[in-house]
């Protein structure tokens, strides 16, 4: 039998050199992702543990999009394939999932236990009206120390204060070393005071004679006849039909009667 070599020269020789180049680039060279874009988000499902001391609870992460297959962790031990933790005491978690180009995301897990002395002190500051200088200040009772604090289910902290805050209602969960935890819930209001800043406005501006203060009219002498009508007087002022015989209320009159409606229209 024959052998023949096959040389190759010239042009043919470069075709393949460059065909060869251009085929192991492609299938070497890794795809640029935009991890800030992707759609790679993770959830959970979890078994609290039965009792602040025992350690039995249980987390699953629940992930969609991204590139998988997916790595995971807990509280930034080394990334592993299995989506199972188990075995675990009360506490806050904090499970990341990483994809295959590497993008990552992260979700907080608190494991509750159905037993603790836990309980806890929360004092406000007003945030003042349309403004953020409110503040949650938590005094922990019971329970074992150190203690972890989170507002409206962000990450847990270990201060116990959160500055910086709006009006509005926020939901506060103090958790102890053990695991157990309380929850409550505390309003932040914007601090305007019926006697030292509306009434003033309605007397100067709306309880005036031939208008809510007559016999005849609804008196706005009465505070409950203010009360029960906040949401049509907010309509009135904000659209200019308030005070109905005079200039229309400064923006700022406006802003203080509807911050004083939303922390509940108080006679304070």
């Amino acid at each position: 039998m024959k052998h023949f070599d096959i040389k190759y020269s010239g042009p043919l020789l470069g075709l393949l050199i460059i065909f060869a180049f251009i085929s192991c680039s492609e299938a070497d060279d890794p795809v640029s992702v935009d991890c800030s874009i992707s759609n790679l988000t993770v959830e959970f499902t979890y078994t609290d543990p039965t009792s602040c001391s025992a350690k039995d609870g249980s987390i699953i992460p629940v992930v969609s999009g991204g590139n998988g297959p997916y790595q995971f962790n807990l509280d930034g031990q080394q990334f592993q394939s299995i989506s199972r933790f188990e075995n675990l005491g009360p506490g806050i978690y904090q499970m990341n999932v990483k994809d295959q180009s590497g993008c990552e995301r992260s979700v907080s897990v608190l494991l509750k236990s159905p037993e603790s002395n836990l309980s806890a002190n929360l004092e406000t500051t007003d945030s003042g009206c349309n403004l953020e200088n409110g503040a949650i200040i938590i005094e922990p009772s019971g329970g074992v120390a150190p203690f972890a604090y989170r507002l409206n289910d962000g990450l847990a902290t270990l201060t116990n204060a959160f500055f910086g805050l709006s009006s509005g209602n926020y939901k506060v969960d103090i958790i102890d070393n053990t695991g157990c935890s309380t929850t409550q819930t505390v309003q932040v209001s914007n601090g305007i005071r019926f006697g030292a800043i509306i009434k003033p406005i309605i007397e100067t501006n709306c309880a005036l004679t031939g208008c809510h203060l007559d016999q005849g009219n609804i008196t706005f002498a009465v505070f409950a006849n203010i009360q029960v009508r906040t949401a049509d007087i907010i309509a009135r002022i904000q659209s200019g039909n308030m005070p109905k015989n005079g200039p229309r209320l400064n923006q700022a009159d406006i802003d203080a009667i509807v911050c004083w409606v939303n922390d509940g229209a108080l006679e304070n």
